[in-house]
């Protein structure tokens, strides 16, 4: 029972942690997106806004870094966002393979939450990052006021 109740906990700090990573890749696509759209040199159609959304969907976490990489929007937050990518590669790929023989111990559970622990602030630090930056830039391009309210045509 208590080995059932330790795992319930390390399972829980994955979870965290895996919502944290697609919080964080979310606002990436919404990165990309961005500049997608305002290169159409006029606030986008409806139709175009759902066509962008629909290419950014299909490309995976490393497609999105290595775009926005080559686009250079991302300043400081490039090296911290490739080792998101590392990390979150390896929790979703790895993470638990690397622990398979070490389920019954009690010791590796506390290593487990310490790590996913870690993950987790990582990805949120990055999430907060790429958001300050699309903020920057949504205000930069006309998309929202300094205050956040996003700018509409009449």
């Amino acid at each position: 029972m208590k080995r059932d109740a330790a795992l319930r906990e390390v399972f829980q700090c994955a979870g965290c942690a895996l919502l944290s990573s697609q919080f964080m890749e979310k606002e990436l696509a919404f990165l990309l997106l961005i500049p997608r759209l305002t290169n159409l040199g006029e606030f986008p159609s409806e139709d175009e806004i759902q066509k962008t959304m629909d290419e950014v969907e299909r490309m995976t976490f490393g497609q999105l870094v290595r775009q926005l990489t080559e686009m250079g929007v991302l300043g400081e937050i490039s090296v911290k966002l490739q080792d998101a990518l590392e990390k979150r590669n390896y929790l979703a790929h790895h993470f638990f393979e690397a622990y398979r023989n070490k389920l019954d111990d009690s010791h590796a559970h506390e290593a487990m939450k310490e790590e996913l622990s870690g993950m987790k602030s990582m990805f949120d630090e990055v999430f907060e990052g790429v958001h300050r930056v699309n903020f920057m830039l949504m205000r930069e391009w006309g998309i929202c006021t300094e205050n956040g309210d996003l700018v509409t045509e009449d």
